[in-house]
């Protein structure tokens, strides 16, 4: 598919993609624990690979669709699931939204070293630990151009980077590497308050502490294409790559330093992604998650043992550049 868009489209799109992402490492492993504990906020039993797509769609927004009968998930050798399934939605409540809203205006001044967890209170306690709940706001470095983005990356061993980006005059360019704390270290608690119903902690995290596990590249360029890279530590090998919709195919692909490699060459939605990528870890990484309410006893050190890499490109559907952006030229 080779569907032209305009400039203003390209840059909603990229918006829609990348100016409201918040990282948060934990959010798969908490839809799966969920789903183990038996929650009942859908009115059936999910597969795994479902709960592992709808964990990538929950990273987007606070509202997320399940699969239906229109839509199929594929997995990392780009095979295709044969059953549909029942429509599943879960709602984000708006004023958990708005509530999120109001205390992600406030986190966007935040310094970058510093990690807020908040939850939504709605009286009753109860809500501690849904993931639909809660929210993170990672400590991070932004950068502003390319090389200081690259150079920055040589030195990181637990994230992949890229080894070629588009050439050619940019428009924009943003990068943003997020970190957590290290399973051995420790966040230092700066405050605890409330902003209306959200509740919040802030923490920093000391320098030898600090381990990236994601970062998020949007650029575009002059000529009218657009792309995100989104690449993040994930706690085990899934079963899921990400969804399908009616018609679209998958093509299992080799990608430099990747295990497995989907790419999605006729998606009719200018807004999926276009490739994914994982890669096993040679040794996993441990990381430590900041309580969300009343004490440290909450952390919760959790295992990473995979890398998964999303790329999205707006403007042409011509996908050789996409998959040049790991394996170099």
């Amino acid at each position: 598919m080779n569907k032209k868009i305009s400039a203003n489209e390209l840059r909603e799109s990229l918006d829609r993609h990348a100016s409201y992402l918040k990282a948060n490492p934990w959010l798969a492993q908490g839809i799966i624990a969920s789903e183990m504990k038996g929650e009942t906020k859908v009115k059936r039993k999910w597969t795994k690979s479902l709960v592992l797509a709808l964990a990538m769609i929950l990273t987007l927004g606070t509202v997320a669709y399940g699969v239906t009968s229109l839509y199929r998930t594929v997995n990392w050798k780009g095979e295709t699931n044969a059953d549909a399934q029942d429509p599943v939605i879960v709602e984000g409540d708006p004023e958990i939204a708005g509530a999120l809203e109001d205390l992600q205006n406030e986190m966007a001044a935040k310094p970058e070293d510093e990690f807020v967890t908040a939850w939504y209170d709605d009286g009753t306690g109860e809500n501690e630990l849904d993931i639909l709940n809660t929210e993170s706001f990672p400590a991070k470095k932004e950068f502003r151009n390319v090389e200081d983005f690259l150079e920055y990356m040589s030195g990181v061993e637990t994230l992949t980077a890229p080894s070629w980006l588009p050439e050619g005059e940019y428009e924009s360019f943003r990068a943003e590497v997020y970190f957590a704390c290290r399973g051995s270290g420790d966040y230092e608690l700066i405050e605890s308050g409330k902003r209306g119903p959200m509740g919040y902690n802030r923490f920093r995290i000391a320098q030898e502490d600090a381990v990236p596990f994601e970062y998020r590249v949007s650029l575009t360029m002059q000529h009218g294409n657009g792309y995100v890279i989104h690449a993040t530590l994930w706690p085990e090998e899934g079963e899921a790559a990400t969804l399908l919709s009616e018609g679209e195919t998958a093509e299992a692909v080799a990608v430099k330093g990747m295990e497995d490699a989907v790419l999605f060459p006729d998606r009719k939605s200018t807004e999926d992604t276009d490739l994914a990528m994982r890669r096993a870890l040679k040794e996993p990484v441990t990381l430590k998650r900041p309580y969300y309410r009343d004490g440290p006893q909450e952390n919760d050190v959790r295992e990473f043992s995979d890398e998964h890499i999303y790329i999205w490109k707006g403007g042409d559907k011509e996908l050789e550049d996409v998959l040049k952006i790991f394996n170099g030229e």
